[in-house]
């Protein structure tokens, strides 16, 4: 039925919406990748007394996301008595109903409690920034779960005064509201400086979401506590490359631990016991780049050890500075019992055999390093 599409079968898979859960389940299904030659046939079920139709009707409007009689659906946030059917309407106002749909979405902000939350969804997705201090007269409200939604709705606004309004209202948050202010604050591009910031990003970066997770790492990083170090190598250490956004939030991982340069830290971490293997070569790596010559005793007692990823990334990492124990400790790696540490050591010489040319044009101390490498 999808693949063949149209109005017409869009017309014949309607009544499964009134059959049994998985019938309904099916034709919702159906419908919405049907797309929006189903929109129009959605118009007449607005008005449906039957509760669950309305709302289906509206949930499929908000996925099509495409709409041109927005005017019923404000019809519907302003006058239905059923309350999940003002809030489908409201989230589906959000994405269909243009910006003169705005105003008709402020005022629902004063309705029932899964009214609102909808309501400051489609404001914020909107980016209404006009709606700001009334979504800010939220934070006091009596409903937590309508203050928790307020801030979620001042973070994806991302202004100044959306995080001033953020920033009066923590001292005077709860547990699980301060949690959400401070990511929220930190997806703004706020890190908030109060002592129990550090505590609370921590957290989140052990128990959130994907997402969660890169905003806590970016607001610790913010932060520079050297505590939180070991912390974000574990937590990146863990990622499998095969895993969905692996590549971008090691990235991040890695860039955001640079801000905190050659810190004892993030050498002790490469060294120690407790950092996943992963972790080390993240650090290694973040090390290189800084070219931390500091880091040169570690990068030698690790190439040294058992873990082999470790040891290359330890390798490569030596190759990228021209001191001269890290040309040393290069040569020794080109007879190393592993042959991917050998090659590793025989890719990186070059580079580091034309730091040592530089330094003096007469030194030929690097040349083994074309031999071995050739």
């Amino acid at each position: 039925l999808v693949g063949i599409g149209g109005e017409v079968k869009a017309y014949m898979t309607l009544p499964l919406l009134r059959e049994g859960a998985y019938l309904r389940n099916t034709g919702r299904i159906i419908l919405k990748q049907i797309g929006p030659p189903v929109v129009p046939l959605l118009r007449p079920l607005l008005k449906d007394k039957d509760d669950d139709i309305r709302v289906f009707a509206l949930e499929l409007i908000s996925e099509i996301r495409t709409c041109d009689f927005a005017e019923d659906i404000e019809h519907i946030v302003r006058t239905d008595p059923n309350a999940n059917a003002c809030s489908a309407a409201a989230r589906a106002l959000g994405r269909v109903g243009g910006d003169v749909a705005l105003p008709v979405l402020r005022k629902a902000l004063a309705d029932t409690e899964w009214v609102c939350i909808s309501a400051l969804e489609s404001l914020a997705e909107r980016r209404d920034y006009q709606a700001i201090p009334e979504i800010t007269a939220l934070l006091k409200h009596a409903s937590e779960t309508i203050r928790c939604s307020a801030v979620e709705a001042l973070g994806q606004l991302a202004s100044e005064e959306a995080a001033d309004a953020l920033v009066r209202s923590l001292p005077l948050a709860g547990a699980l509201e301060r949690s959400v202010i401070v990511k929220n604050l930190v997806r703004i591009g706020v890190t908030p400086s109060m002592g129990e910031a550090y505590d609370v990003l921590v957290e989140i970066l052990r128990t959130g979401d994907r997402e969660e997770k890169l905003i806590a790492m970016r607001g610790l990083c913010g932060l520079k506590d050297r505590r939180a170090i070991p912390i974000i190598l574990d937590e990146a250490g863990a990622l499998e490359s095969s895993e969905p956004d692996a590549e971008e939030w090691i990235s991040a991982a890695m860039e955001g631990l640079s801000r905190f340069g050659c810190d004892e830290a993030l050498i002790d971490a490469v060294g120690s016991p407790q950092v996943r293997h992963m972790g080390k070569v993240i650090a290694i790596e973040v090390l290189a780049a800084l070219e931390c010559v500091q880091a040169i005793p570690v990068l030698v007692e690790v190439m040294r050890g058992d873990l082999r990823e470790v040891r290359r990334a330890s390798v490569r990492a030596l190759g990228e500075l021209r001191e001269e124990t890290a040309r040393l400790t290069l040569r020794e790696s080109i007879q190393d019992r592993d042959g991917h540490v050998r090659r590793t050591a025989a890719s990186a010489g070059p580079k580091a055999a034309q730091y040592s040319s530089s330094t003096s044009s007469g030194d030929m101390s690097g040349a083994w390093f074309r031999r071995a490498s050739i």
